[in-house]
């Protein structure tokens, strides 16, 4: 079987993805108020899909190393078969799946990481806060290139998966 005995996916997860460290918990309603202050608008005709009661939020840093470590940006992007919306919904299920290793035993809320459907275009989010007395941020990123910033000008959430 070669120098890794790897059973799952799960394992290869566990292995390769950096810690995790949430440092709070919110709710829906606590995310809708971030999309605001995160200058993103959710307003009457957005769908917003919250499949948990709670979140975890996670810190920059873990964020900048989940993109990193993650490796989505790394397959090939092609036009109408492997294009924004396949990388968002891997990176979304890549990042269910990190958290849920790192915090099997000790649950603290759904995964910081969500999918974003603005206009014709898909892209992650992810739960933002430094310490638990911070606020929480939308921080948003092209799993296509692993950018990632708080947005400086307005932006449009038509659709948001968390």
């Amino acid at each position: 079987m070669g120098f890794f005995n790897f059973k799952s996916l799960m394992d290869i997860v566990t292995f390769f993805m950096p810690d995790i460290h949430p440092v709070d918990t919110v709710t829906k309603d606590d995310i809708i108020k971030a999309f605001e202050r995160s200058n993103i608008t959710i307003n009457a005709k957005s769908y917003i899909l919250c499949v948990d009661r709670h979140y975890a939020c996670i810190t920059r840093h873990d964020l900048r190393e989940y993109i990193k470590k993650s490796g989505v940006a790394g397959c090939t992007y092609e036009k109408e078969e492997f294009d924004c919306d396949n990388f968002a919904a891997a990176s979304y299920g890549l990042g269910a799946m990190w958290y849920a290793t790192k915090h099997k035993d000790d649950p603290v809320g759904g995964p910081p990481i969500g999918m974003i459907v603005s206009g014709n275009h898909m892209f992650n989010f992810g739960l933002v806060k430094e310490k638990k007395e911070d606020e929480l941020y939308i921080y948003l990123y092209e799993p296509q290139n692993n950018n990632h910033k708080k947005f400086a000008e307005r932006a449009y959430a038509r659709i948001v998966i968390i």
